[in-house]
């Protein structure tokens, strides 16, 4: 869908994303989401060295420096939308785990602002079922 509105708007299409598009992919796939608690960003950190990671597709970044965080349990709070794919469960982890260590977001005060990111030890997997 992000694909054909950029393409209705812009003429172009996010050629590096498409060429990391599989619809046969066997592997770990989750769209990771980064929330906030209130206040004002001050700083955000660490998003450049999580993107070279080749589990990550895209970090999709909704907030800026700046940018005032006001309310609770709506998506105004959510920083980022982080989509990622591995060929197994630990490289996802280890995705998950990069994020959890590089990503800063501090408030005026220098607070950090980031709640709780997923533990990838709470995942759980279901098995492939056959037929």
């Amino acid at each position: 869908m992000h694909q054909l509105i950029k393409y209705s708007l812009t003429g172009e299409m996010d050629v590096e994303l498409l060429e990391k598009s599989n619809p046969y992919f066997e592997g770990f796939g989750m769209i990771v989401t980064i929330s906030l608690t209130n206040g004002k960003i001050s700083h955000i950190g660490g998003i450049d060295e999580i993107e070279k990671n080749s589990g990550l597709l895209k970090f999709n970044l909704l907030h800026t420096i700046g940018d005032e965080i006001n309310v609770r349990g709506t998506t105004e709070q959510v920083l980022a939308y982080v989509l990622c794919a591995t060929e197994n469960k630990e490289k996802l982890d280890e995705v998950i785990n990069l994020m959890k260590e590089k990503l800063v977001v501090l408030d005026e005060n220098g607070n950090n602002m980031i709640m709780e990111i997923i533990n990838p030890m709470k995942l759980k997997i279901k098995e492939k079922i056959n037929g």
